[in-house]
């Protein structure tokens, strides 16, 4: 028979009267090193300064469109063409937004802030049910990882970050849920839909732990040890609140049926992106293998990436023996102490590493970390949920001086990683990024429209300049508009048809795309930035048009991206037709407008008859423009 660590001992610090003054110091100590990088935001970034670009100003845009007739009703967009679920994010930020008057910082303070509310609230959840062992515990798993992670983590305003400590705090919920506490049945209802709703690659996770801990309760429903006190209300609670989160996104849904961004998404993940393979099952051990590998990522280790393409690398699966070697322990230890809590945990977390392969495995496409950020938190979750069995077997968690030492460990692994996140976002404090400064050159000498305009992209968006000049022309009060199609992401109501547009926008950051519109008829240029003096900036156009039209010649029209590279001498070294010294000139003017940091950018505009649509044949090299 199990025993111990029911509803009110979760740990041994609810029963060693480990809540004293002294332990609440330690906690509220530990709790306040935890959110320093996020106060370190607020403090740095309210009131200064700052023009998003990439997702950021599509995010920045939503937010203030909450206070608009287009509200949003779904969450942020992802590259693959829908939205996350829910738009909690964008209404949780908007009070603030609203109140600093709208500004671009009150974006950044407000996700950080978001980041903050979820960390107290672990910390409380925590020390409620565990005192000071499991408070320390829950910090260190915020703490280690930040030790993976770069300052982004906290001063990007984007939903990937957001939901990293919503999801502790959800798995912490559904072990306390699992061990008969069905007061945080509310609350775990409530956490688990803003993490999906925050970024929908969680749901297999959140599904996977919500149907272990249902399991669990119906276990001791059905052995009568669980106390149903109060049941029915906190579950029509919870029902309430699960109706209240989802009827936004659902009433978007039906307004666009069968268009809507869920039906998209269930489409999306259902048939995958065309010409893409899943990873399967041995790449998917290998990549979340890498949480393992010694030194592991958040102890002075890595996520191994693709320095091009900023995918995930497969590790050996050898690494696996740590997770088998130490579930193994933790089962010889449950077996020995007969614990309920520690049992229950360490089939919580197995069960969420398991799923967690599982939806690796059917992944497409490049695996990029953002996708899985879930994956240091549960490899986390597991190991120490292994280890806490083990100490408990070996009685170091009977002993005072035994529990000093791990609250000890672990708040190293709270506060290490979190004040040196700290230093690390006050050192970028001061720095501007190189993509706001290309958008601030950019829109510095770009006059705004005052009939409706068409903003589009050509070439790449790599720097994201066109959702700057989106979202800075907009903040502006300027009629802005995108493409029908484009509606997801930048918002309906902003969506218009060429033949009612005044003019069509292209924003273009790589210089090839730029020399190539502008020698289009009816072409004008709005704005045009460049590092080089006239003189070469001149030849560099000359030598991009000619070299353009050699290479669709030769037909090797997906050249022309490398015409920005200064290895492009290399790359077209056995094209027919192209000359080998003007080749070697173009590589060496790339060369330096790589060492300046500064991009060849321009906003080409066209009246909308003589605007070049994506795909249309007249443009030659039709397949690299994008809507």
């Amino acid at each position: 028979m199990e025993r111990g660590g029911g509803a009110g001992e979760v740990a041994n610090g609810a029963a060693s009267g480990e809540r004293g003054v002294g332990a609440r110091r330690v906690a509220l100590g530990l709790t306040a090193a935890v959110l320093v990088p996020a106060l370190v935001v607020v403090v740095t970034r309210a009131g200064r300064d700052w023009l998003p670009v990439q997702d950021f100003a599509g995010i920045d845009l939503r937010v203030r469109d909450v206070w608009s007739s287009d509200i949003p009703l779904v969450g942020p967009y992802s590259r693959f063409g829908w939205n996350h679920p829910g738009p909690w994010i964008y209404w949780a930020t908007a009070p603030l937004s609203l109140i600093a008057g709208r500004p671009a910082w009150a974006t950044v303070v407000g996700f950080a802030m978001i980041q903050a509310v979820a960390i107290v609230v672990l910390a409380r959840t925590c020390w409620r049910r565990g005192g000071l062992p499991l408070t320390a515990f829950g910090l260190s798993i915020i703490g280690l990882f930040y030790a993976t992670t770069g300052p982004e983590i906290v001063l990007d305003p984007w939903n990937p970050n957001v939901a990293v400590p919503l999801f502790v705090l959800f798995v912490f919920q559904l072990w306390f849920l699992s061990c008969g506490d069905l007061q945080v049945l509310p609350g775990a209802v409530i956490v688990g839909t803003l993490v999906v709703q925050a970024h929908v690659g969680y749901l297999p996770v959140v599904v996977a732990g919500a149907l272990v801990a249902a399991g669990f309760v119906g276990l001791d429903a059905r052995a009568g040890a669980l106390v149903t006190g109060g049941w029915r209300r906190r579950v029509g609670v919870a029902l309430a609140w699960l109706l209240v989160l989802w009827l936004p996104p659902l009433i978007e849904e039906a307004r666009r049926w069968p268009r809507g961004s869920l039906a998209l998404t269930v489409r999306f993940f259902v048939k995958g992106s065309p010409g893409e393979a899943a990873a399967g099952p041995v790449t998917a051990l290998r990549i979340v293998g890498a949480s393992f590998a010694v030194p592991p990522p958040w102890a002075g280790g890595h996520v191994p990436v693709d320095p091009i393409t900023d995918a995930i690398t497969p590790v050996t699966l050898w690494w696996w023996l740590v997770p088998l070697a130490a579930a193994g322990l933790a089962v010889v230890a449950v077996c020995r102490t007969r614990h309920r809590a520690d049992l229950r945990m360490v089939v919580l977390t197995g069960a969420l590493l398991v799923v967690g392969v599982v939806a690796v495995a059917g992944a497409r496409g490049e695996l990029r970390p953002y996708m899985f950020f879930w994956m240091v938190p549960v490899t986390l979750l597991f190991l120490g949920s292994c280890a806490q069995a083990v100490s408990r077997a070996a009685g170091l968690l009977d002993r005072r001086a035994g529990r000093a030492l791990l609250v000890g460990l672990l708040a190293v692994g709270a506060v290490l990683p979190s004040l040196g996140l700290s230093r690390a976002v006050l050192t970028k404090a001061g720095d501007t990024d190189p993509r706001s400064s290309d958008a601030a050159a950019l829109l510095e000498r770009l006059s705004a429209p005052t009939h409706p305009t068409i903003v589009r992209f050509a070439g790449s968006t790599i720097q994201g300049l066109e959702g700057a000049v989106i979202d800075d022309l907009d903040r502006g009060g300027a009629p802005v508009r995108v493409d029908v199609g484009g509606g997801f992401q930048w918002g309906y109501g902003r969506e218009l048809t060429v033949a009612d547009a005044s003019e069509v926008w292209y924003v273009v950051e790589q210089g090839p795309y730029a020399s190539l519109l502008r020698d289009r008829p009816a072409a004008r240029t709005v704005a045009a930035t460049t590092p080089l003096p006239a003189e070469d900036e001149q030849e560099l156009v000359g030598l991009e048009r000619q070299l353009a039209a050699s290479l669709v010649a030769a037909g090797r029209p997906e050249l022309v991206s490398s015409l920005s590279s200064e290895l492009f001498a290399y790359a077209s070294a056995d094209v027919p037709g192209i000359d080998p010294r003007s080749a070697a000139r173009i590589s060496q003017l790339n060369e330096r407008v790589r060492e300046s940091g500064r991009c060849r950018c321009a906003v080409i505009a066209f009246p909308p008859a003589a605007a070049p649509p994506p795909g249309d044949e007249s443009l030659e090299l039709p397949e690299l423009w994008h809507r």
